[in-house]
């Protein structure tokens, strides 16, 4: 009885052993067909250097491993060592991306890439190029430098740099040295620039966060601050860290910015947080008289780069100078809840006050009284001497 108890379990172990035998021979011819494998060559040769022998192939060179496939002119091969270099018109393609340059020494074993002479990566709709390119096949990670240039034709963006370290599953990247972000229109004008010290691009493009010292242009709108949040698909930009804002001959400030596009054009600017909005009253002396809006919010609407419409929210004031014919008449000075102004070719056409009752004040003064417009309000515009 006992005997046949120890039958069953040999002969479990023998089931077992076959399997892991079976698995190993598995196995290893998988490790054999993930070798680099030469398909084609139109002569080969051999030479030793340095006490390695190294196979020289020449003419329509072409190379297999996995998926892989990698065509050159020429090639430098230390079969022992699992490297090879191959020079002239490379091409490695593995399915999700290709990846092209003049040189590229690869190591069959680590899956690594290093190219040099105009190297480029093509995947899907982007383009990653640059001067020098190391790329790490099991992570799907690039290291780019110099003159690096990042491109998705879908999005119409660009991203130039010195530095890039890009995960090419996620389109995920990390950019320095003067990087900058474009992005055009479908026909490559009108476009909306983001310059930084630092930034992270999301999905090659579609979301970009840049920090320190940053610019923002487009069109006569130009912002600097110390964090920009990018939204392409919401056409939209977010500027926090002390934004500051020209629009023509207008200065924004306030504790967040956002920018909303229309197709390439500026629509909206939200202006939140001490929001302060100035512009000279007469643009021929721009440091005379100087127009303030006040607010915790401003909403500025455009068309046609033009503004249209300003809406100040909590505790609002508008500090206005009349101003006729180029003849100065005086100052209106209005505060409210809700003050909507309406402009009309840079000219204030309308003035709307929404508030609850009592909190709404409206004073005119004339030239003669400028001097006494209160501290704070009149802070910037230029004083009566009588």
């Amino acid at each position: 009885m006992k005997t046949g108890v120890v039958g069953r379990d040999g002969a479990r172990l023998t089931v077992f052993v076959g399997v892991v035998l079976f698995a190993c021979v598995c196995l290893r011819a998988r490790a054999q067909d993930e070798r680099l494998r030469l398909i084609r060559a139109a002569r080969l040769s051999g030479q030793t250097v340095e006490g390695r022998i190294l196979q020289r192939l020449e003419g329509d060179v072409l190379f297999r491993q996995g998926r892989a496939t990698m065509s050159c002119e020429q090639a430098l091969r230390d079969e022992a060592a699992g490297t090879v270099v191959f020079i002239g018109r490379v091409r490695i393609d593995t399915g999700r991306r290709r990846l092209y340059a003049a040189r590229v020494a690869y190591n069959e074993f680590s899956r690594v890439e290093e190219a040099e002479g105009h190297p480029v990566v093509y995947d899907s709709t982007r383009r990653l190029a640059a001067e020098r390119l190391t790329y790490f096949e099991p992570e799907e990670r690039a290291l780019a430098s110099g003159r690096v240039i990042l491109a998705d034709t879908a999005r119409f963006t660009t991203l130039t740099c010195g530095r890039l370290e890009y995960f090419r599953a996620t389109g995920y990247g990390v950019a320095t040295d003067s990087p900058r972000l474009v992005k055009t229109d479908s026909t490559g004008g009108d476009s909306l620039v983001l310059l930084g010290d630092k930034m992270e691009v999301f999905d090659a493009g579609a979301r970009a966060l840049v920090t320190d010292s940053v610019t923002l242009s487009k069109g006569r709108l130009l912002v600097s601050c110390g964090r920009a949040e990018y939204f392409d698909d919401e056409q939209k930009v977010v500027l926090t860290a002390s934004p500051h804002g020209v629009y023509g001959q207008d200065h924004l400030r306030g504790t967040t910015m956002e920018v909303f596009l229309n197709g390439q054009a500026v629509r909206t600017i939200v202006v939140q947080g001490e929001a302060l909005i100035t512009s000279p009253s007469d643009s021929l002396n721009p440091e005379a008289r100087v127009n303030r809006l006040t607010g915790q919010r401003v909403t500025i609407q455009l068309v046609e780069e033009q503004v249209r419409e300003m809406t100040i929210e909590e505790q609002a004031t508008s500090l206005y100078h009349v101003v006729e014919e180029g003849e100065f008449k005086g100052v209106n000075l209005i505060s409210g809840d809700r003050i909507l102004l309406y402009l009309e070719d840079g000219k204030l056409r309308r003035v709307r006050i929404e508030s609850a009752p009592g909190k709404t004040s409206g004073v005119f003064y004339p030239p003669r009284l400028e001097g006494s417009i209160p501290a704070g309000n009149g802070q910037g515009t230029r004083r009566a001497t009588g």
